[in-house]
């Protein structure tokens, strides 16, 4: 298979915690992981500075040892890991160069990395401007929103979930 997809769930304390350069060696671990690849990413190579060399770097590692010509990423619940949405205020700062490194590996790899992003606040992708500067993800992602529920899909859901909740 010449496709990888791995998701990562922002909503959890240990991703959105982390900041924006430990946040993609988690994700490159989380790549080789999932790939049945022996690379582990060196902690010192993941700083300010090297965090955006060294993810790409790593990818091209990964996906060339194991054959693979597209890796994709699926973040869900982004609003995690945005500005002004996210519970750890560090993300204000941290949205630019995340966001920076994985719009210019995407396209510095040719599409090697693609990465889909899901959440029910698309801040993300509306802002043309974040603190000041150009947004990467800013029509570099094309949204889509899932229409509402009908009536049975909403029976469904409560029924389903709602159950689980002790809704009644």
């Amino acid at each position: 298979d010449n496709l990888t997809t791995v998701y990562i769930d922002c909503q959890q304390p240990g991703v959105y915690q982390r900041r924006w350069f430990e946040l993609l060696r988690f994700i490159i671990k989380d790549v080789a992981t999932k790939m049945g690849s022996e690379l582990n990413p060196i902690e010192s190579r993941y700083t300010e500075q090297e965090a955006s060399n060294s993810f790409e770097a790593d990818l091209r590692a990964i996906a060339s040892d194991r054959g693979v010509e597209r890796i994709i990423i699926a973040l869900d619940e982004i609003e995690h890991i945005t500005f002004n949405s996210s519970p750890a205020a560090h993300w204000s700062n941290d949205f630019l160069p995340f966001w920076q490194t994985m719009r210019a590996v995407h396209q510095e790899t040719a599409g090697l990395l693609t990465f889909l992003i899901a959440g029910v606040c698309p801040a993300a992708t509306e802002a043309a401007l974040v603190s000041g500067f150009d947004n990467p993800v800013f029509q570099s992602v094309t949204p889509e929103f899932l229409p509402p529920l009908d009536r049975g899909g909403c029976i469904a859901m409560l029924k389903q979930l709602g159950r689980r909740m002790g809704l009644t």
